[in-house]
Order: structure tokens, then C-alpha cells, then sequence
């Protein structure tokens, strides 16, 4: 099982390089280039974005990630790496009592919310900046 997982982190590591690599050269030919390349879940919805520079551990560590339970009315949104781990943004309803009571949340029935892959304990965490923004967290 070890081999089968190392290559197929390999597989998809070699497929956004020549992905990447077929776009820097039609660049020089003035055809449409490709900003980013994101893998896209049709089930969830989930959005998974390959930078040209993802190391090989954000590879192999993508290949092992399970999404965790959410509850009713709560979707993965996006899936991305920083700096050295997976930030998963989950789209969350606004509760009633904010959307009524706090200007910065009216007009909004979603926020997203970021969760932080542990690849050691494999699970998800509420991200250690605290809170900021727009963002509320599960706890």
C-alpha cells in the first residue's frame, strides 16, 4: 500500500508539472494561459488549488486527507496549501442572531470558515490564528 501511495502523490505531482510546463510554453505563442490549476470534487463542491511550487509533502499529505462530518448546511468550499499545511475553508450559515444584531454580518447567509489539516493526528483544527475578519470558527 505504501508504494501504491507514493505513486499516485508521484502521478499527480508529474501531471500538474506538465500541465504547468505545456502552459509556459504556449505563453511564448500568445495562447490562453493558465492562471492556476484547481481540481474540482463534483460531489461537494470542493475546490483543490495546485500552485506550480506545492512541495512533495502538500502532495502526499493531499492524497490522505479525509473531509471531516460536517452538519446540515455546512460544505467544503476550498482546499489550499500555506505555507506547510492544508487550509480547508468551510462555507457556514450565518446564525439568525448575528445576521440581525451585528452590521458586519447582515446581508451574509454564509461565511467561511478555516480548518486546519494536523497530517500527525490526521484531523482537522480550527486554524491557531484566532479569530479575524469575517471568519467565524468551529471550536
Amino acid at each position: 500500500m505504501t508504494e501504491a501511495g507514493k505513486d499516485a502523490y508521484l502521478a499527480l505531482k508529474r501531471l500538474v508539472h506538465r500541465l504547468y510546463t505545456t502552459t509556459e510554453r504556449r505563453r511564448s505563442s500568445k495562447r490562453l494561459e493558465i492562471q492556476r490549476i484547481e481540481l474540482r470534487d463534483a460531489d461537494s463542491g470542493l475546490i483543490v488549488k495546485l500552485p506550480h511550487d506545492l512541495p512533495d509533502r502538500a502532495y502526499r499529505q493531499l492524497l490522505k486527507i479525509k473531509l471531516p462530518p460536517l452538519p446540515d448546511g455546512y460544505s467544503p468550499d476550498r482546499l489550499q496549501w500555506l505555507d506547510d499545511h492544508w487550509i480547508l475553508q468551510v462555507r457556514v450559515p450565518v446564525p439568525d442572531h448575528l445576521k440581525d444584531d451585528d452590521a458586519l454580518w447582515a446581508g451574509k447567509s454564509t461565511v467561511n470558515v478555516p480548518l486546519v489539516w494536523y497530517s500527525r493526528g490526521r484531523e482537522w483544527r480550527p486554524s491557531p490564528e484566532g479569530r479575524r475578519g469575517d471568519h467565524l470558527f468551529l471550536e
